[in-house]
């Protein structure tokens, strides 16, 4: 790879909406998916996805975000449980608004359970690479700054939250401010 970061192109029609799709829109012609989020007062995931491979797998994703400097406003990956139990039940790895990278848990698109992980982030935030895996006995949260090499920054067991685990990945916005929608452009998705 190089000069700049190994990618593989995200293909929008691999991707539907598994949360309500609530005025958000996407966009694939200028390359890569753009997801907006309308602006929402109150907690409102617009997430695309799909269902997830059989474990063990990784996703490693290429976006940039756009968020305003607003609590709460994210982008970013997602586990999703689809079918029962806790049918709905989200598990999310984020940059928010607030300079944070987050690691969340959501019993729907609407209600939000517990923050796992918290970290302050610079007030600038470049292209984000993260990685999600789950390999059979837990999800593994990771980033990196040049798609190549990968912090481990969480491990949860995948029964912990949805006893079942996940069944469903994909990628998100949530404004959670009446003011401003969230953003995100998608530019590389590779399953391993």
């Amino acid at each position: 790879w190089g000069p700049i970061y190994p990618l593989t192109v995200p293909v929008d029609g691999d991707y539907s909406w598994v949360t309500t799709q609530g005025g958000a829109s996407v966009v694939t012609t200028n390359g890569g998916i753009f997801l907006n989020a309308p602006a929402s007062a109150s907690i409102a995931i617009r997430m695309r996805g799909k269902a997830a491979p059989a474990t063990t797998y990784t996703i490693t994703a290429l976006f940039v975000p756009l968020v305003y400097k607003e609590s709460f406003h994210s982008v970013g990956l997602a586990f999703r449980r689809n079918a029962a139990p806790e049918a709905g039940y989200l598990h999310t790895m984020s940059i928010q608004g607030d300079n944070a990278l987050k690691i969340e848990r959501y019993t729907n698109a609407n209600t939000f359970s517990s923050t796992d992980l918290n970290i302050t982030l610079p007030a600038i935030t470049p292209p984000c690479f993260f990685r999600i895996t789950d390999n059979g006995t837990n999800l593994l949260f990771s980033v990196s700054a040049d798609g190549q090499n990968y912090l481990q920054i969480q491990s949860i067991s995948r029964t912990a939250f949805m006893t079942s685990g996940p069944d469903q990945v994909g990628f998100f916005a949530d404004s959670e401010n009446a003011g401003h929608a969230a953003a995100m452009t998608l530019y590389s998705w590779k399953q391993s």
